[in-house]
């Protein structure tokens, strides 16, 4: 008999930050809120200045150099 399979289990893991806090994007919903700050790194390796409106980027790839690649949460100073 199979084993029942956990929701944990099912769940796809959550990718990890890097050293800097750099999360890898593959492409679809925002994967953050408007108003947590934050910035996107785009295909062609430009780097966005911190934002708070995560829905006014497009977050799914068609191949394009404006494509997200990886995003991160940004802490704001003073908090």
């Amino acid at each position: 008999a199979k084993a029942a399979i956990t929701r944990a289990e099912a769940a796809p893991a959550e990718p990890r930050p890097d050293t800097d806090g750099w999360i890898p994007w593959a492409g679809f919903q925002p994967p953050i809120q408007d108003g947590v700050a934050h910035q996107v790194e785009f295909r062609d390796g430009e780097v966005s200045e911190v934002d708070f409106e995560a829905s006014g980027w497009s977050w799914m790839h068609d191949g394009d150099d404006s494509n997200i690649v990886r995003y991160r949460i940004v802490k704001e100073s003073g908090k």
